[in-house]
């Protein structure tokens, strides 16, 4: 069996780069953990994933048939391996699941920071590429902000089991050593933590062999990490497709958005999520070019394969191959001209301790690191859905449940697109009510009923800075018969959002005839419809 193991000055046993590593992994930590620990509640979204842990823990079944969420009967068919996890500690340690939402998130998302440097030790062209990388990775706002939400309950376990198995696989073709079996325990346990998670560890451990597997024995062991994968989620695939068919899956899988607008990103700054300077995706830019040009194929062509086979979490998974081209921009382009090296800056004389040490090099790393940690703080609070739900917009949430009669059909207007509006889909797990737009839920209806749900919810959170006339001719345009209207208080998203949510529908609420103020507290302001269509 052959090898590629000896030379490359990427070998994951150089335990020398481990202190720039951790330093990594602290500064990300510490970026990542900011908005957590600021919110005292689950970021942005997570109510579903909450209601799915919640099933579990009423048991008495392992995998119970279903979940109610919002007034829905969804089937349980949602990889389980993160929410019985959860339910696991809830019992052992009984905090809540809503505090779990907050803590494994970003823990497992932290987790992901030395996982990539591992991963990076064996894909990038040396060993201070891989250092370069891990900052990137650690410090771009894309890489994490989703994963540290509430949702990233199986959002970051499932990326961190997926990035433990694309670099089982790369170690394995690399040093031809067991780790094809830990490749596949890894991509079966992702497969079980996330949808998206385990679509990107096979994309990843696909493209990693076809670009450096070589023999009819490396192959051999590659298919059967592939077959112990499917192995570990053919119980959970066995139990799904006996109890509802293949229906549930296909009607998840229906619910990506537009390809063209995904790969779209990588046309944009918006990539990496960067607030002002748009540093690292300038660096990604000239490490893409550079790589094609010197013809290293495997991260362009990963990072477009990503986008195309993932358009709805592909901007999230891009990430990883992203700090590597990150990191050669920086390298083989930028460092390499300032020290006058026409090539890969691994042929400058004195690399890498006299050329790192040089004082325009080291002005160069400083400067970057400087910008990309101040990305990595001020992107959650300036671009990105990092808002969280306050105590006031809890208690308004607690007001319904125990005020509101059991059948109440709420409308719920924040003006917030449905994959930030933490509003909107934390109502129907707190307010335990149902919210007429929630888009969350639908994804096991099909993909027509999924849009046709997006479209509704978009199409009433326009009317946020209208009036309640407004809001009674979007009820008739889609047929929608509901009692009540919720209008949440206060700032919801980022600075750009306004001090104050939804004032002018608020007051036309207050002044018409046709509604009865319920309730008007810090929180939110509840107003009973007194005819309905």
């Amino acid at each position: 069996m052959t090898t590629q193991a000896a030379a490359k000055p990427g070998d994951a046993r150089e335990f020398s780069l481990w202190p720039a590593i951790l330093l990594a992994t602290l500064v990300g930590g510490i970026a990542r953990a900011a908005p957590v620990l600021a919110a005292g509640f689950p970021v942005n979204d997570g109510g579903l994933f909450a209601s799915f842990v919640d099933a579990i823990l009423a048991g008495p079944q392992l995998l119970p048939d279903s979940i109610t969420y919002n007034g829905l009967n969804a089937p349980f068919a949602y990889p389980p391996l993160a929410f019985l996890a959860t339910a696991g500690l809830e019992r052992v340690l009984p905090i809540g699941t809503v505090e779990w939402l907050r803590w494994i998130p970003l823990v497992a998302s932290i987790g992901t920071t030395p996982a990539f440097a591992l991963l990076a030790l064996e894909l990038a062209p040396t060993r201070m590429h891989a250092v370069i990388a891990a900052f990137a990775f650690a410090l771009m706002p894309r890489s994490f902000e989703s994963l540290v939400m509430g949702g990233g309950l199986a959002r970051a376990p499932g990326m961190l089991l997926a990035i433990v198995a694309i670099y089982f696989g790369a170690r394995f073709v690399r040093n031809g050593d067991r780790s094809w079996l830990g490749a596949g325990i890894a991509l079966g346990l992702a497969v079980l933590t996330h949808p998206e998670g385990g679509l990107f560890a096979a994309l990843g451990l696909t493209l990693v062999s076809l670009a450096y597997a070589r023999g009819r024995r490396v192959w051999a062991r590659l298919i059967a990490a592939a077959a112990v994968g499917v192995i570990i989620t053919l119980p959970w695939l066995v139990v799904v497709v006996a109890r509802y068919g293949t229906a549930p899956l296909v009607s998840a899988g229906g619910t990506s958005p537009n390809l063209v607008q995904s790969l779209f990103y990588l046309l944009t700054v918006r990539l990496t999520d960067e607030p002002f300077w748009t540093l690292t995706a300038g660096l990604v830019v000239l490490g893409f070019v550079y790589s094609l040009s010197v013809r290293r194929y495997f991260l362009p062509a990963w990072a477009v394969a990503l986008l195309i086979a993932d358009p709805r979490a592909g901007g999230t998974y891009v990430s990883v191959p992203l700090a590597i081209l990150a990191a050669t921009g920086l390298l083989d382009v930028v460092i390499a001209r300032l020290v006058r090296i026409g090539g890969d800056i691994s042929s400058a004389p004195g690399w890498p301790t006299a050329v790192l040490r040089s004082r325009g090099v080291s002005f160069v790393l400083l400067g970057a690191l400087v910008l990309a940690m101040l990305s990595a703080f001020l992107a959650p609070y300036l671009l990105s859905p990092m808002a969280s739900l306050d105590m006031d917009a809890r208690a308004a949430m607690t007001w319904v449940r125990s005020s509101l009669p059991a059948s109440a059909r709420v409308v719920v207007v924040t003006g917030r697109e449905w994959y930030e509006d933490a509003t909107s889909e934390w109502f129907p797990y707190l307010a335990g009510r149902r919210s007429i737009a929630t888009v969350q839920g639908f994804e096991w209806a099909g993909a027509s009923a999924w849009q046709a749900q997006i479209d509704m919810d978009a199409a009433l959170q326009e009317l946020a800075t209208n009036t309640a006339a407004s809001l009674e001719e979007w009820a008739l345009e889609y047929h929608v018969s509901y009692e009540y209207v919720y209008v949440p208080k206060g700032r919801l998203g980022d600075v750009s959002s306004g001090v104050e949510c939804c004032t002018a529908l608020r007051q036309t609420l207050r002044e018409s005839g046709a509604y009865e103020i319920v309730y008007d507290g810090p929180g939110a302001t509840i107003a009973r419809r007194l005819s309905n269509a």
